[in-house]
């Protein structure tokens, strides 16, 4: 089986919107407060200067992607979900990522 993907004629039209899905290592802040130690010091010292749900003493990856793609990097669904943000925002994209995503039951045992 052969595939071949082209990507050539897409690239007078660059991405505007960045939605990101994944674990602790993209996750910006959708965990919740009280059950997360990611929103006390340390997280947080280097970027944003103090606590706010990443797994990170600074930014992850989700951050230098956007950066790298000369994007802003997207508000998290838990905003968006609690009305926290107003909804032109969601022209950045959106990012689901939350820590201890996985395939298995890990949080229950």
């Amino acid at each position: 089986m052969d595939m071949q993907v082209e990507a050539t004629r897409h690239l007078n039209h660059p991405s505007k919107k960045l939605f990101v899905f994944g674990d602790s290592y993209v996750d910006t802040g959708n965990t919740i407060k009280p059950i997360s130690g990611s929103w006390r010091a340390p997280y947080g010292i280097t970027f944003p200067r103090k606590p706010s749900g990443r797994f990170s003493d600074g930014i992850v990856l989700t951050d230098f992607l956007a950066k790298y793609l000369g994007l802003r990097s997207p508000i998290i669904h838990k905003l968006w979900y609690n009305n926290i943000v107003p909804e032109h925002d969601l022209k950045y994209g959106m990012n689901f990522a939350y820590g201890g995503t996985g395939v298995f039951d890990t949080f229950s045992s």
